[in-house]
């Protein structure tokens, strides 16, 4: 691909060396032989360039597959028998007679003395205080405050707004004529592009503007005034009575109780039990053993790659047209 774009650059560069002098343009306009006029800039009948379609090759990279045997090693799994000795513990009882003690619970029937307290209610006279609650009329003085409204001159200020014709800065964008060189034939043409200006502008704005004016308002102000309530309060006066109550009293008295204990006596007796043992037994068994082995075999694994395949695309070529023999051609 570098390489097909790196000739079709070669054959531009070439085909534009043999391009007559005519053909090339300077600042000023087109040139032409020595002592003929020079066409005006944008006007050189002579000077065109004719341009030609031709078909050239080039190369891109394309993804290929194949397939490729190759050798893979993998493990396969096989039981194999194997004879292997073992020693087990056998259990063996023995019925044997033994002499055994155990305890058994008899009961006991204990007496015993406790006391109790008896109660005893006797009436008897006694003076019993009680209170009742008797209401009483209590004066107090209290202070309030009495507002008074005094009508009062005061200046107030306020704000008006007033009109205000101030210049700004306004981004304005205007068609400036310059002019600039074609790469192609090299002759020199007006053309118009766009230029932002700052245009100073008349914008009128409202501002605030404080102004004083007399104004009547009620001043509050407060009066201090003595004033009397009366409240009710209740006190409790304490009054004497006789009432009869009865009065608890407690006499002891001895009782008996009986209660019944449990004695623990110890008993024999003979007993068979079975006595637990164990013998070395030597045993043989046959278990399988699972064991892994190589093995390789050939299979077909599919692999990429990559391929330069060419290609043919259609360029245009400049080439030079029926002219005058070259001549110098002096700056302007």
């Amino acid at each position: 691909m570098k390489k097909s774009l790196f000739a079709a650059v070669l054959v531009g560069l070439l085909l534009g060396s043999l391009v007559p002098v005519q053909a090339r343009g300077h600042r000023s306009g087109c040139c032409a032989p020595a002592g003929d006029m020079c066409y005006a800039p944008g006007y050189a009948p002579e000077c065109q360039v004719n341009w030609v379609e031709q078909v050239m090759t080039g190369y891109r990279s394309e993804m290929r597959s194949k397939v490729v045997p190759t050798q893979v090693t993998r493990y396969v799994s096989e039981t194999v028998p194997e004879t292997v000795k073992y020693t087990e513990m056998v259990p063996s009882w023995t019925p044997t007679k033994r002499t055994e003690t155990y305890y058994t619970c008899v009961p006991k029937q204990v007496a015993y003395n406790y006391t109790v307290n008896v109660p005893v209610v006797t009436p008897t006279v006694q003076k019993q205080t009680y209170y009742t609650c008797v209401p009483r009329q209590v004066a107090y003085n209290y202070t309030v405050n009495v507002p008074v409204y005094t009508p009062t001159v005061q200046k107030q200020t306020y704000y008006t707004c007033v009109p205000t014709t101030v210049a700004v800065q306004v981004p304005v964008c205007q068609m400036v004529s310059c002019q600039e060189c074609d790469p192609c034939t090299g002759c020199t043409y007006n053309s118009c592009k766009p230029v932002t200006v700052m245009q100073t502008c008349n914008k009128v704005v409202m501002q605030q503007v404080a102004q004083e004016r007399e104004v009547t308002v009620n001043v509050c102000t407060y009066r201090a005034e003595t004033r009397t309530a009366y409240n009710t309060t209740y006190e409790m006066v304490p009054q004497t009575r006789e009432v009869t109550v009865n009065v608890c009293s407690y006499r002891a008295e001895t009782r008996t109780g009986y209660s019944t204990t449990y004695e623990t006596q110890a008993q024999t007796r003979e007993v068979t039990v079975n006595v637990y043992s164990c013998q070395a037994v030597e045993k043989t068994a046959t278990v399988n053993r699972l064991v892994s082995r190589p093995v390789t075999e050939t299979v077909n694994v599919t692999q990429n790659y990559c391929e330069m395949v060419p290609y043919t695309y259609t360029v245009k070529v400049a080439v030079p047209c029926a002219a005058p023999a070259p001549t110098m051609c002096y700056g302007h």
